[in-house]
């Protein structure tokens, strides 16, 4: 069934319009003209907008994917929606592997399921390959190395993992990027301690994009005589690499 909202600011890309809405099967049809047909809402000058997507989130309304059960991935798809979010990729940090497997196993239950909630696009892992220098918010004892072969595992219990955020100066990124290439999963930097030649190397075996700019990175360091370049700079200096940041 169609729906009008009227008297509502309509938010766009580069500006905010008072203008009528149609929305038929909870999406966005039309902007502008007139509704022959369906119900009329006053959006009391209200904003509209499309739906948030959130490709970095941990949990939400009390909880967080680390739990590992398919209510908290239905809650915190239940929450979100609430606040204005259609689309996410959960989040899962660097933890035991038993935690990790556990919730891959959950989203695997879930994330075909309809309802009012947001919809899942998918796993981005955010670890545990990282520098422990640069680790935030990341438990350092639940860092590893790629050499481990762990991201095999995460991924043979749940091929939907579609975003992996590591620190691509650590031994074995070859391989684990060319991994992650072959499945068409994106590669992006976090928390790294890498210089701006690594980071130009990283966009080489395929990484695109920056997890959190600033956060868990280098800016610039000096050397010798020399000021060098780090993550925070290379990410201004790549065209084709995109950046995640907190607003």
């Amino acid at each position: 069934m169609k729906k009008r909202i009227t008297n509502a600011n309509v938010i766009f890309g580069d500006k905010i319009v008072r203008t009528d809405v149609t929305v038929e099967g909870g999406r966005i049809a039309a902007v502008g003209g007139d509704l022959s047909d369906g119900e009329i809402l006053d959006g009391e000058g209200l904003y509209v907008s499309p739906g948030f997507i959130d490709l970095h989130v941990h949990g939400g309304g009390g909880y967080d994917f680390l739990d590992g059960d398919e209510r908290a991935y239905d809650e915190i798809a239940r929450f979100h929606l609430k606040h204005g979010t259609t689309a996410m990729m959960p989040t899962l940090a660097a933890a035991r592997p038993d935690e990790v497997l556990a919730s891959l196993s959950a989203y695997g239950k879930t994330a075909k399921r309809g309802g009012e909630r947001a919809d899942f696009l998918g796993i981005h892992m955010e670890g545990p390959y990282f520098s422990a220098s640069q680790a935030g918010a990341q438990d350092k004892s639940r860092l590893s190395n790629i050499g481990d072969g762990l991201y095999r595992r995460f991924y043979e219990a749940c091929g939907e993992i579609v975003r992996w955020s590591a620190a691509p100066e650590l031994a074995g990124i070859e391989e684990f990027a060319s991994f992650c290439g072959r499945r068409g999963i994106l590669l992006s930097v976090g928390h790294t301690d890498a210089a701006y030649a690594d980071i130009e190397r990283a966009r080489g075996l395929g990484f695109r994009m920056f997890t959190h700019l600033y956060s868990g990175m280098n800016g610039v360091t000096r050397k010798d005589c020399f000021r060098r370049g780090g993550a925070v700079e290379a990410a201004y200096l790549f065209d084709d690499m995109y950046t995640e940041t907190i607003a």
